[in-house]
């Protein structure tokens, strides 16, 4: 009698890591979450250790043998080249000799869990925010992803920068009043907008403290402030737009460009978001004239690890056709 056959997924982010232990027919067997992992940051070692980790504690929850694990699918934060990804399949392969092994970086596992590695694009809004596309011919583009000093447009340190902004043009009398003052105040025990000036840049206030103020921010836009509701459009028109850049380096025309959200920020006011990249998209349509389909915003069909699991198995069936 054959042995069942097993797959962990590995998704290794930037904010959390997600370990999903999976039979091959697609049955969940079990969940775990741990540290945050970047290769920028981190060596290959640790994301060997955390892999190990937590296998282990996976397959002994489900009493499970490592042998019956068929394959390790890793999505890593930070992995962009092919040798850094083969350096990281290496070490593990050598834990797991009886496994196949496949890495990638973790936007590719996220666009095969929101689009099953198809065609089209994906937007992560988080902290930061960046767009990871494929075309139907396996070819790669991203758009963003450089950063806080440098860009990550509509992501939770942008609304947190610009929520401050239009605090403090309603303190100078430049722009209208907002209950966004009140909410900056009353998170950082502040007299008035003004002060978190000398805070800001005494170091006293970190970028993670402001990346925060995004959640609050989307409750005031949906109890009505019009501040905030702006805030959150254009914050949705900046993600519209790396997901437009992202196609035009595919040449995806419109009408053959489906989007998905994802990330933080996108999951937590995706309702507020959407207005602006709507808006982004259709601006899209009406600069390169083709088919009348618009471009299509979907909800993504499954998390990045659970991309990671799917990718896995596709790989291992053609294998098996090969």
């Amino acid at each position: 009698m054959a042995r069942p056959a097993y797959i962990l997924g590995v998704d290794a982010g930037a904010t959390r890591s997600r370990f999903l232990l999976a039979r091959f027919d697609s049955e969940e067997v079990g969940r775990e979450q741990g540290p945050a992992f970047n290769l920028r940051q981190s060596a290959p070692r640790e994301l060997r250790a955390l892999v190990d980790r937590y296998a282990r504690e996976l397959l002994a929850a489900a009493e499970v043998d490592s042998i019956n694990l068929r394959a390790i699918a890793i999505g890593a934060a930070g992995a962009g080249t092919t040798g850094e990804r083969d350096q990281i399949r290496e070490l593990v392969q050598s834990r797991y000799p009886h496994s196949h092994v496949y890495v990638h970086h973790d936007a590719f596992i996220a666009h095969h869990g929101a689009l099953g590695g198809g065609t089209g694009v994906i937007v992560i809004a988080g902290t930061g925010s960046i767009a990871y596309g494929r075309s139907d011919d396996g070819r790669e583009a991203r758009a963003g992803g450089w950063g806080w000093l440098l860009g990550d447009e509509g992501g939770g340190w942008w609304i947190g920068r610009e929520l401050i902004r239009a605090a403090l043009a309603a303190w100078e009398g430049s722009g209208p009043d907002t209950s966004l003052a009140e909410l900056l105040c009353d998170r950082f025990d502040l007299d008035d907008a003004y002060a978190v000036i000398p805070r800001l840049y005494g170091g006293e206030l970190e970028r993670r403290q402001f990346t925060a103020l995004a959640q609050p921010a989307a409750e005031h836009a949906r109890a009505g402030d019009e501040v905030a509701v702006t805030l959150f459009t254009r914050a949705g028109r900046e993600l519209g737009a790396l997901a437009v850049r992202a196609a035009r380096k595919l040449e995806i025309p419109p009408g053959a460009l489906t989007v998905a959200m994802l990330g933080g920020v996108a999951e937590g006011a995706a309702d507020l978001l959407e207005p602006g990249v709507r808006e982004a998209l259709d601006e899209f349509a009406l600069r390169d004239p083709g088919p009348e389909t618009r471009p299509r915003l979907v909800q993504p069909e499954a998390d990045a690890v659970t991309g990671a699991v799917n990718w896995a198995r596709d790989r291992l069936l053609k294998r098996s056709f090969a």
